[in-house]
């Protein structure tokens, strides 16, 4: 009987126009589809706001935090620096432009599109001779973000002082005058 029932069901099926054929599969889609939501909720329900280990857990919503940051209209360096892209594909240059409190990073001069944004503000300078010393690379300095660190290089000492110095004067300044009573001795 079943055999003879769901032969019935292909031969009704086949004097089905395609377009009753779209409908039907359409509504058993929807059927289906409502089926498996209404499984879901009721699995969570049933779960009851548990993880795997059987612990109780807190629903986590996440809140965006905007605030509107206008950046000086007067660039306080721009030109090239060099940055370690990883310990494989070396280095590459890249076009940064200053405009406290942001640094504009883009891959060329002409390049219409910001590549990347990092706020100064936030970002941690480390100088020092004599890790471009132990490295065998000169004009070389680190910026450390919450989440990522960057190595760059200048092309001269000139230009590296000035992007210390759009980075953060203070810092620039204190590096200078260390850097200078060094090589003073």
């Amino acid at each position: 009987a079943a055999a003879a029932g769901g032969g019935d069901g292909e031969a009704e099926a086949c004097r089905e126009s395609p377009e009753q054929r779209r409908q039907v599969l359409a509504r058993r889609f929807v059927e289906l589809f409502q089926q498996k939501s209404i499984l879901q909720r009721a699995q969570k329900a049933s779960a009851g706001d548990t993880d795997c280990a059987g612990s109780k857990t807190k629903d986590v919503t996440f809140v965006p935090q905007l605030t509107r940051v206008i950046p000086a209209e007067k660039v306080l360096q721009k030109g090239y620096l060099s940055f370690m892209e990883s310990r494989d594909n070396g280095w590459r240059k890249k076009f940064v432009v200053v405009r406290r409190p942001y640094m504009y990073i883009y891959d060329h001069e002409r390049d219409p599109v910001i590549r990347m944004v990092l706020n100064l503000d936030t970002i941690k300078i480390q100088f020092s001779e004599d890790q471009g010393i132990m490295m065998g690379i000169p004009h070389v300095f680190t910026l450390c973000t919450k989440h990522r660190g960057f190595l760059l290089q200048a092309a001269k000492r000139k230009e590296l002082e000035q992007f210390l110095y759009a980075f953060d004067p203070l810092l620039a300044g204190s590096i200078l005058s260390r850097e200078g009573l060094r090589n003073h001795k």
